[in-house]
């Protein structure tokens, strides 16, 4: 039960959070140009890099590279946070 429910809070915190943050910093740090595949796309391949080249030209990042990308980004906004609140 404890197990079942620390699996859903890890995959709420990584698949929600996590992965639109990394959506949104991607959309913003590359003005559109790269765009994230869903978390539920199924059959589709990437680079060892998480990325692919979709059938229009444009570039496409995993979910997974973008959940990445989302939770470090989390996870430093949270230290600055916290070091400025205990600096203060």
């Amino acid at each position: 039960m404890l197990e079942q429910a620390v699996r859903f809070l890890g995959s709420l915190l990584f698949d929600g959070l996590a992965y639109q943050a990394g959506a949104l910093l991607v959309r913003l740090a590359t003005f559109g140009w790269v765009v994230v595949d869903s978390p539920f796309a199924e059959n589709v391949r990437h680079s060892w890099l998480g990325t692919r080249r979709r059938p229009d030209g444009s570039l496409a990042l995993s979910a997974d590279a973008a959940g990445y990308l989302g939770l470090t980004t989390l996870a430093i906004a949270g230290l600055v946070i916290v070091g400025w609140l205990h600096a203060g």
